[in-house]
């Protein structure tokens, strides 16, 4: 079964276009963000994230842009039936300096505590939420309780990472003989105008750039714990994790996130009465 907004349908019996991505799936890949999990895995969905620092904000685009003036191209989110805002948040000088396209609100939800996420592309399968899923929606459900013996699921992981490969440049006295060599030929003499680099500047100092600003370790560290079971009329899950990834750019640009995760489902003869009760009450009186 798939979810196609209010209600689940069989993938065969589906008319609008819906794509899924599976817990399984997700739990394949190290990430902090869900969206991540969903780049090239859905025709017709574009993901770019704006910035390569760990909780940067992502652009999504479901069948390309649909406003020509660039304004309401997002799509729709909804997790738990709940519309989430996907507009990117800004914190203060951190932003300015590196998150200069603010950073995402989807990287405060845990991709360990999600089931699964279903893109909804066409006009059939987005009709339901009307003109807000104009351009797609996006439907993440979390995990819940599943009936059987209580387990204790845990899982850990941590890495680190650097950049692999720079550009190969000058140091400074291999700049400053390509600079002789310039002046040479081209016959003229330096002089405190055109050649201030060389006569008015510190010729002995060389400081790699690219080692002060890209230079450092980016380090990588999450943990899962989650319990879980139930019989057949109750199942209850709670699962907590924690997750702080920094960059190799100078300073304190980490991302990190303490998430909880609390589910607990009554599926007794009772409440499926009551709710069905409730459900024809609200449909007699409005």
């Amino acid at each position: 079964m798939i979810k196609a907004g209010y209600y689940d349908v069989k993938k065969r019996e589906a008319t609008g276009n819906i794509s899924r991505v599976m817990a399984n799936e997700i739990a394949k890949q190290p990430i902090s963000n869900p969206l991540a999990a969903l780049q090239g895995r859905v025709p017709g969905l574009e993901i770019t994230q704006q910035t390569g620092v760990p909780g940067g904000n992502f652009k999504v685009q479901i069948r390309g842009q649909n406003s020509i003036r660039s304004i309401g191209n997002d799509p729709l989110f909804i997790v738990d039936g709940v519309p989430y805002t996907n507009t990117p948040m800004s914190f203060g000088e951190t932003s300015q300096l590196i998150l200069v396209n603010g950073t995402s609100p989807l990287n405060s939800i845990n991709p360990s505590d999600i089931e699964s996420i279903e893109v909804l592309k066409d006009a059939d399968a987005t009709a339901i939420y009307g003109s807000r899923g104009a351009n797609g929606i996006i439907l993440i459900t979390t995990k819940k309780g599943q009936a059987g013996k209580t387990k204790v699921d845990f899982n850990f992981y941590s890495g680190a990472g650097k950049v692999a490969s720079k550009m190969d440049l000058l140091n400074t006295q291999q700049y400053l003989q390509m600079r002789k060599e310039a002046f040479i030929n081209d016959n003229q003499i330096p002089d405190v105008t055109n050649a201030r680099d060389a006569l008015l500047w510190d010729t002995t100092r060389n400081t790699d750039w690219q080692k002060v600003l890209i230079g450092g370790t980016a380090k990588t560290l999450d943990a899962q714990v989650s319990l879980s079971g139930g019989n057949k009329n109750i199942q209850f899950l709670i699962g907590g994790g924690y997750h702080r990834e920094t960059t190799v750019f100078p300073g304190n640009g980490a991302d990190q996130r303490i998430s909880t995760h609390f589910s607990l489902t009554n599926t007794s003869d009772n409440q499926r009465l009551k709710n069905f009760f409730l459900y024809k009450l609200f449909c007699k009186y409005f």
